[in-house]
């Protein structure tokens, strides 16, 4: 498959640049920098700018099951390499893998990789093209009739050339490159629309335009003889990355995250299986050359942590042993949970985990029966006030000896602290998200705030409108209270010994800051780099739940004296940040029996390779992996190599801030308050109470809930 795209500049940026956005069917893999490849799992998370997986929400029951997958190993020059193209394409049940190494000072190296459909062998071949220097492929293409095409640019001509190749990669001619729109195969790059290309032995050679306001692809079938076009099908849906034929009436393609069957005589799409549900991700990065083996399986070829891997899909479900079902009670947040199940039924065959959505009302039921002791899903994925229900009812198991030593020691404490109850580790949080605040060493030069300290400078700030910002915009009434003043309320009440006092100084002053300072909805469109900068503003509110990179650009912007400080604390407690679970918990219910196979499950999910390729909403829980992320290529764009080696130490700067947010946080405990406290701060932030009656009514309420928990 190829994809027209706008003009580039030709350079080693554009290369690595064109070796990511080039599609396939001919379509380019991926890519590596620096000496070689990124390390597995160095997959870009979602709030990275290249990140665009938008996996389809849409559920149905699939047709097709997974029944084997193939890494392709691909050995890279011997010396080395500035950079990894790979291209493929398929005939007669075989993939075709160009592979060009990009080396310093010297001529690219090209190798084709021949892989049986159905045992992913592989052979490889040299290709000897003809001489040319500084050039280099940019696409790759089987036409229907077998013959190899390659499109390779002269950078120092600036012109392309068309290079035809048998099966066997031996050299058949060499010509300038044709006009596109007579030879869509292998397309030049000049068009502003996308268009993509697809051909297949028993269907020819198809057009594909998406229009991205009717969310509609349509295909259209191609005459080399006469140019003619011959609309085919329009599917529903924006982004085709793969097509091959089943049968003389139909055809298979991925879009939008999914297989879809198209029947070409009822004009009929039937989605047969999610790929991101199977492990496969779907993006303008990385696409998917579809084909059917000899044995009749599915092939779909994508990139899985920098490998291009063959995964086999059949109409037969595999039968197994046994299986462990996993419970998803909370409705959001579950792809991940489904993608690392499906990675890890793939190597545990005869005891796969098989997800299951469970709705409000048979959720009350499964838990009925979690407390009877009927069988039930072992695994579960719980919103919150159901994972504190089970766990105090003792239906959860500790995960302390499920989980190895070498991830406790890596995961950020807070993240095992949140799961912990009663001295047992009942859950993990994966999507738990830290926030603390950011300030100037001229605002702060102790490095934290205290309480009373912090109060006392906001209220010498008489002119500033905003002398706190919530991530760079005035915060609402209950993020302030919530998230910046009450996230540890053991300063107010003493659960254990079931006394409170909010009729205290500190307590007053928080909730006249939070109503002064406050909104309900709408936010200041404010320049918080300049308030911050220039003092008006005494600290932003951070949090990581805005994704590593963003994290770190919004500090770069502020500059460099400003680091974190921790949330205000008073002066009897340690400043710290906090910790909150963002999206439920995953829990084992005690009366699990596969406990080996959980600990294996648990194992990979917590293990450094799956943390690092996590995608948003999550977040890697473990400090190696954040350590080792690298700074964006984007962020570098256009610099001087001084400025570069500068924003890469402020880049390694802020990673440092990160994890030490990460590491000083504490469990967030205010949020739990929130349905007795939440009726009267409304009244009082709305007007409709004054301060001392709402101090009284809330001292009131928490006394009796205290009371009524002895």
């Amino acid at each position: 498959m190829k994809t027209h795209h706008g003009s580039l500049s030709f350079s080693l940026l554009w290369i690595l640049i064109l070796s990511l956005v080039l599609s396939a069917c001919s379509f380019p893999l991926g890519q590596g920098s620096g000496a070689g490849d990124p390390a597995p799992g160095k997959t870009p998370s979602a709030d990275h700018p290249r990140n665009t997986d938008a996996p389809a929400e849409e559920t149905f029951e699939p047709k097709l099951f997974f029944k084997d997958s193939f890494p392709i190993e691909l050995a890279g020059p011997e010396g080395g390499y500035l950079a990894r193209n790979v291209y493929g394409d398929v005939y007669d049940g075989s993939l075709y893998l160009l592979v060009e190494y990009i080396i310093e000072d010297s001529d690219p190296v090209c190798q084709l990789y021949i892989v049986n459909g159905d045992t992913g062998k592989a052979e490889k071949k040299e290709l000897a093209l003809p001489e040319a220097d500084n050039c280099h492929i940019t696409s790759l293409d089987l036409l229907p009739d077998g013959v190899l095409s390659l499109c390779r640019y002269d950078a120092d001509s600036e012109e392309k050339s068309l290079i035809r190749l048998d099966r066997q990669g031996s050299v058949l001619s060499q010509d300038s490159f044709p006009d596109a729109e007579r030879y869509p195969w292998n397309p030049e790059t000049g068009s502003e629309d996308s268009r993509t290309v697809f051909d297949d032995p028993s269907i020819g050679t198809v057009l594909a335009q998406p229009d991205r306001n009717a969310g509609t692809v349509t295909l259209r079938l191609f005459d080399p003889e006469s140019d003619a076009l011959e609309k085919l099908a329009s599917l529903q849906g924006s982004f085709l990355t793969g097509l091959c034929a089943e049968g003389e009436d139909a055809f298979c393609c991925a879009i939008d995250g999914k297989i879809v069957r198209y029947d070409r005589k009822k004009d009929i799409s039937e989605p047969l299986l999610n790929l991101y549900d199977n492990g496969i991700f779907q993006s303008m990065f990385f696409e998917n050359c579809l084909f059917f083996n000899e044995a009749k399986d599915l092939v779909v070829c994508a990139m899985s942590e920098n490998t291009p891997t063959l995964y086999l899909f059949s109409d037969e479900e595999m039968t197994a042993e046994s299986e462990i079902r996993l419970a998803e009670v909370f409705p959001q947040f579950t792809r991940e949970i489904d993608q690392l199940a499906a990675r890890f039924s793939r190597t545990h065959t005869q005891t796969p985990v098989r997800t299951e959505k469970i709705s409000d009302e048979d959720a009350q039921r499964l838990f009925i029966d979690m407390a009877t002791g009927k069988e039930g899903p072992e695994i579960l994925f719980l919103p919150e006030e159901d994972y504190f229900n089970l766990r105090e009812q003792g239906l959860l198991m500790d995960l302390a000896d499920l989980i190895p030593e070498e991830a406790k020691n890596q995961i950020f404490p807070a993240v095992l602290q949140l799961g912990t109850y009663d001295g047992k580790l009942t859950g993990i949080a994966p999507w738990t998200y830290f926030t603390s605040m950011v300030a100037s060493e001229k605002i702060c030069p102790e490095g934290s705030f205290r309480l009373d300290a912090f109060l006392k400078q906001a209220a010498e700030q008489e002119d500033s409108q905003l002398p706190l910002l919530f991530a760079g915009e005035q915060p609402g009434y209950y993020a302030l209270f919530y998230q910046v003043f009450f996230w540890d309320p053991s300063r107010f009440i003493d659960a254990e010994n079931g006394t409170c006092d909010f009729d205290n100084e500190d307590f007053r002053r928080i909730l006249e800051f939070c109503k002064k300072y406050g909104v309900s909805e709408t936010t200041m469109d404010v320049d918080a780099a300049e308030m911050l900068q220039s003092g008006q503003s005494l600290a932003d509110v951070v949090t990581s739940s805005i994704g590593l990179y963003s994290f770190t650009n919004a500090l770069r912007n502020y500059g460099d004296d400003f680091h974190i400080t921790g949330l205000p604390a008073d002066p009897a407690a340690k400043a710290s940040s906090h910790a909150r679970a963002g999206g439920g918990y995953l829990a084992v219910s005690a009366g699990a029996v596969h406990i080996d196979e959980i600990r294996a499950f648990l194992t990979e999910f917590l293990s450094y390779d799956c943390q690092s390729g996590l995608k948003s909403p999550m977040f890697p829980l473990r400090k190696d992996v954040v350590q080792a992320t690298p700074m964006p290529e984007e962020y570098a764009e256009g610099l001087s190599e001084s400025e570069k080696e500068k924003l890469l130490l402020h880049w390694e700067q802020m990673k440092e801030e990160y994890i030490r947010m990460a590491e000083s946080s504490v469990p967030c405990q205010g949020q739990s308050w929130g349905s007795i406290l939440g009726p009267e701060l409304a009244d009082y932030f709305n007007g409709v109470k004054g301060l001392d009656e709402t101090i009284r009514v809330i001292s009131n309420r928490v006394q009796l809930y205290l009371d009524e928990n002895k």
